[in-house]
């Protein structure tokens, strides 16, 4: 049996924690399939409790245009500030959720998620 220190205000030390997985989310181009007019396709990749689901940006980019350090598009593309602001927007709204259900004590798991 596990001994708990207990404080003068009766709150113990090691009180039980409820871990609910970490989430990642990253951008990734996907080079095993090239368009007709040589562009890959960007997704959302989420990983929760060793589960992995990609979510499709609906943006497509040619391979020299995209940055996979920094998971956003290059200068080089067009129209890169509206597809980083895209790619911003659904990373931003992941964050949210997660936010929301650590905040409100709830486990996240990749159905609720989705």
């Amino acid at each position: 049996m596990q001994n708990i220190v207990i404080l003068d205000n009766h709150v113990p030390i090691h009180a039980p924690m409820k871990f609910t997985g970490k989430l990642t989310a990253k951008i990734v181009l996907r080079t095993d399939h090239q368009r007709v007019d040589n562009t890959y396709a960007l997704y959302l990749q989420l990983f929760i409790n060793k589960q992995r689901k990609c979510l499709p940006c609906n943006i497509s980019v040619h391979e020299k245009d995209f940055d996979k350090d920094k998971q956003r598009v290059k200068r080089t593309c067009k129209n890169y500030k509206d597809y980083n602001l895209v790619l911003e927007k659904m990373l931003a709204d992941i964050n949210k959720i997660e936010v929301s259900y650590r905040l409100s004590n709830q486990v996240l798991t990749m159905d609720k998620l989705i």
